[in-house]
Formats: C-alpha cells, sequence, structure tokens
C-alpha cells in the first residue's frame, strides 16, 4: 500500500455505473489492451511495460484509476508527481489517458480526467498538465472543454 503522495483515495462511484478505482496488478492485460487502443500504430512489448506498471502501482509519484463497469476495465489514467520550479510546487502530469473505443462518448474519459484533477487538487498539486499527440484533434476539443489550454510544444528524443 503506498503511503506517500501516491496513496490519494482513488475509490469512488463516477456516472453511469462506472466504479473509478485505484489500478492492481491484476489490471496490467486489461490495460495493456487499453494502451493498444491509444497507441494502434505501435508494437507493444507486455514484458517490457508489465514491471513498469508494477512500479506505478507500488511508487508514491505515481498514481493509478481503472475505470471500471461489470468488472471490465474500460479506462485508465494515471498521473506521475513532481516538483516543478515552473509552477513553484507540486505538479501532476497524466502520462495516460484511455477509454475502450466502445465507452467513448460516454463520459468515463470526462470522469476519469475529473477525477485525475480531483486527486491532483488533495495531493496539493498547483497545475496539471498532458501531452496529446498532434493528430487527435477530437481528444484537444475534449482536453478544451475540461478547461485545458494549450501551453505549448512537446520535443522528444529516443535515447
Amino acid at each position: 500500500m503506498q503511503t506517500g503522495p501516491g496513496s490519494a483515495d482513488t475509490s469512488g462511484s463516477a456516472a453511469g455505473g462506472v466504479l473509478l478505482r485505484s489500478c492492481d496488478a491484476a489490471d496490467f492485460a486489461a490495460v495493456l489492451r487499453l494502451l493498444e487502443q491509444l497507441w494502434p500504430e505501435l508494437e507493444l512489448d507486455a514484458g517490457a511495460l508489465r514491471p513498469i506498471f508494477l512500479d506505478c502501482l507500488k511508487r508514491d509519484d505515481c498514481v493509478a484509476v481503472c475505470a471500471v463497469v461489470s468488472s471490465e476495465v474500460v479506462g485508465f489514467c494515471d498521473l506521475t508527481l513532481r516538483m516543478s520550479l515552473w509552477k513553484a510546487g507540486m505538479l501532476a502530469y497524466v502520462d495516460e489517458l484511455v477509454v475502450d473505443a466502445g465507452w467513448r462518448g460516454k463520459g468515463v474519459g470526462t470522469e476519469l480526467l475529473k477525477r485525475a484533477i480531483e486527486i491532483a487538487t488533495g495531493l496539493g498539486c498547483r497545475h496539471i498538465a498532458l501531452d496529446s499527440a498532434a493528430h487527435r484533434d477530437q481528444a484537444h476539443r475534449f482536453y478544451a472543454k475540461m478547461g485545458f489550454r494549450q501551453e505549448g510544444l512537446l520535443f522528444g528524443k529516443d535515447l
């Protein structure tokens, strides 16, 4: 059980019979299926991703939330917490937010993002941020509707 910032209470009911709860190790296969929908162009390596997922569940600076309907994981969101000089305090970063294609447009993503904001606020974060691929126009509209604004460009380099 987490004892630091990552121990935030993530359980509770959401709209439409969706339960939001902390992810656990048994959720990995379902989360992997969701990530495959998020990144269909990638061939994901379950053997490489599983220890990363499990590490997140144990860390104090990571929070993972599953959206569940009738014992089926239909959505996933994880946050990383860190200090930020830019925001002069704690910053929460939404690393992944994905909803099963069959459940999109039914409020699951809204509830997951609301929960992420609640967790970040409850842990004293001053800011919450995320990135989104340039081609995901529908996601960009969703984030804007949720009060997010474009703050810059993301640059990356594989090492």
